[in-house]
Parts: structure tokens; sequence; C-alpha cells
């Protein structure tokens, strides 16, 4: 091929119209050469390679951060509403629950007479569920980004609670210290 005929060759001899200039833009110290010209496509099949990459990590990690959300929300769903456990209390089996629910399990057992049973794992509950205020406060940011009505404060019905109810037989005497 005659050197006239080549790209680099083509470009050298035109005249520079003002046009031509800012019509190929190319960082200072670079130039159009013939070989550049012929692995545009190898540089064009990189750039794909390396976008299709990107876009496949991208794909895995939001699918991971879906997955990290769905296991977050499972993780601060009260067992019985299904909600996020508003005003957070852990019983002491160390289940999650909201004190609305926990409060509603606490009468119905008083009203039957029975102890008050965990509904995960049906361990009798007998000391006053914990508070979690850390937890709380996640819990309310991820209400609050998702828009969702935080319920008011329901108070503690677990003060006023005889330990043992359901067993009239239990032994209602005096123990007297004995060394």
């Amino acid at each position: 091929m005659p050197a006239s005929c080549t790209v680099a060759a083509s470009r050298a001899a035109a005249p520079y119209s003002h046009s031509n200039i800012h019509r190929y833009p190319a960082a200072p110290g670079s130039s159009d050469t013939e070989d550049e010209v012929k692995t545009t496509p190898v540089r064009r099949s990189r750039l794909t390679d390396k976008y299709e990459e990107i876009e496949a990590k991208a794909k895995r990690d939001q699918k991971r951060l879906y997955n990290l959300r769905a296991r977050q929300t499972d993780l601060l769903t009260c067992p019985v509403c299904l909600d996020f456990a508003f005003q957070a209390q852990i019983t002491e089996c160390g289940h999650l629950y909201c004190a609305g629910c926990l409060a509603t399990i606490r009468l119905r057992s008083v009203e039957e007479q029975a102890f008050t049973i965990c509904g995960v794992c049906r361990g009798d509950l007998y000391l006053n569920p914990l508070p979690c205020r850390p937890l709380q406060d996640v819990i309310e940011s991820i209400a609050t980004a998702n828009s969702l009505t935080i319920p008011d404060h329901v108070s503690n019905v677990w003060a006023d609670r005889p330990v043992y109810v359901a067993d009239p037989g239990m032994f209602t005497g005096t123990l007297s210290p004995t060394l």
C-alpha cells in the first residue's frame, strides 16, 4: 500500500482547518497512528469485556444487598404481628418481640391464669423482657427510611406480674434459713 493511502499519511497531508482540529480531540502527547487505528477493534473488545465484567459484579452486589436487607428484615420482625418489632424487647430466651405483642401475650396469659410462653421456642417467660434501645434505633431508622408509621409507646405490663400463677399446688409455706 502506498504511503499516501494510509490513515496517518492522509491526516498528515490534509490541511489543518479549524473544523479538523476539534473533530479529533487527543490527549497531549498522543497521536493517531496506523497501529492505533488497527487496534481499535481490540480495544473496543477489551472495553466491552470490562463493561460486562463490571455489570456482572454490580448485579452480584445488588443481589447480595437484597439478600442482606431481607435477612435484616427477618431478624427485626416480631414473630406475632410479622411487622418490625417497634419498642423492641428481648425475652429471657433471646427472642425479639414488639412491646405491643408482648403485652398482648402477657395479658392473655394472666387472664387464663397460665404461664407466659414464648411464641418462638415455647419456653416459659419468668423475667421481665428487656428493652433494647440500640435495636429500637435501628428499627426506627429503617421505618423512617421506608415511610412507615411508628406506633405509640406501650406501657410495661410486666411490673405487677405474679411469678407463678398456674400451679395452685405449689409450696405456699415459709422458708427459714438453715446453716
